[in-house]
């Protein structure tokens, strides 16, 4: 089994103010990809690095099923990493790179090239076995890091932003390969990157971190329909969730002119942020709804992302909104209305960003 436990991790380190991961604790099942994802300084490189044991832990410990590793060498971890640069030897082959792990561990050559063979093969790389690095594409390198990774049949697989290099449509692919292979081989993995999209696409669940803190920790579709705090509600998504002043008094919701029935469980009353995904905000007829001037318009063929400059309590708000490709986008400059969608609307706390459950 190789469950990988968090419990109660803190790391700080010399001279800084403030820990890079604080109380960390979090548990990724056996076969499970964990996503750790958040803006940069959050703490999600830091934690991978604690458990390859890049980094020495201040405080909790970290478990790979049942084996504390917390002051275990990295070597003797069972893991394997991938990072964004890949780290090939240029003067091996696709094959020899593959097989430098086990050279490494003392495997005879014939036997560790049958292992490397075999696992070239897995990731589609047989073709191109005797090329070296400097005649492969970023996509092509990225699978040959993987294979030197995966030919150790590592416990644990950790890959930390393995994709920064490639340009975006081979980004798109290869996030799939690393997907499918990772279920296929029901491999514990887990994966760093700032990119939300990313961590939505490929994460079994997905842990959302700021300030060296965890945030959230759920499957990608509970993070989008339930953050629990406004910053969790504004990261996911893309784009993101519109977070707009608002007041709410007796089951109903007052955003500038507009009010939107929340229903009577809602118990707080007064100043609430009031979140709003672009496609819960829909035009709106004359004398309907918030009006503003459109500022931007990002067409993307299937649908149009429409921002639209408004005012709320006084101060220009910028809100956007999804229009379908069924129906006709507004020009930049143009004068509109938007009205929220009733039962759509996700309620925070002003003062500390959590959410309001209804």
């Amino acid at each position: 089994m190789s469950q990988v436990h968090y419990d109660h991790v803190t790391c700080r380190y010399a001279g800084s103010t403030s820990p890079a991961v604080e109380d960390l604790s979090l548990e990724v099942g056996d076969g499970e990809l964990m996503v750790f994802v958040g803006p940069s300084g959050c703490g999600k490189t830091t934690s991978l690095r604690l458990l390859a044991g890049l980094e020495p832990v201040s405080a909790g410990t970290i478990r790979i099923g049942d084996r504390d590793v917390t002051e275990v060498p990295p070597k003797q971890r069972d893991i394997a990493m991938v990072f964004q640069n890949y780290a090939l030897y240029p003067h091996l082959s696709v094959l020899d790179n593959i097989a430098f792990p086990l050279r490494i561990a003392g495997m005879g050559r014939s036997e560790r090239r049958a292992r490397a063979a075999e696992t070239a093969k897995l990731l589609g790389l047989e073709a191109m076995a005797d090329r070296k690095p400097g005649h492969l594409s970023g996509g092509e390198r990225q699978r040959v890091a993987m294979g030197r990774a995966l030919v150790r049949e590592p416990a644990v697989f950790l890959m930390d932003e393995p994709l920064s290099n490639l340009d975006a449509q081979l980004r798109v692919s290869t996030r799939a390969q690393i997907s499918e292979l990772q279920a296929r081989l029901g491999i514990t993995t887990v994966y760093v990157t700032h990119d939300q999209v990313e961590a939505m696409t490929m994460g079994d669940r997905v842990a959302v971190l700021r300030d060296g803190r965890l945030q959230q920790v759920d499957a990608p579709r509970v993070l989008y329909d339930r953050p629990v705090n406004a910053f969790v509600a504004g990261f996911i998504g893309s784009p993101a969730m519109n977070l707009l002043p608002a007041t709410l008094e007796a089951g109903t919701l007052r955003i500038g002119s507009v009010t939107v029935p929340v229903g009577d469980g809602a118990t707080h009353h007064g100043p609430v942020l009031a979140g709003i995904r672009p496609e819960s905000i829909a035009l709106a007829g004359d004398g309907e709804g918030l009006a503003g001037n459109v500022t931007l318009v990002e067409e993307l063929g299937s649908e149009a992302y429409v921002h639209v400059m408004t005012e709320l309590d006084s101060d220009p708000v910028t809100v956007i909104a999804r229009v379908r490709d069924d129906e006709t986008a507004p020009a930049r400059g143009e004068q509109v209305r938007l009205h929220p969608t009733a039962g759509a609307v996700h309620l925070f706390g002003v003062d500390d960003g959590r959410r309001i459950e209804d």
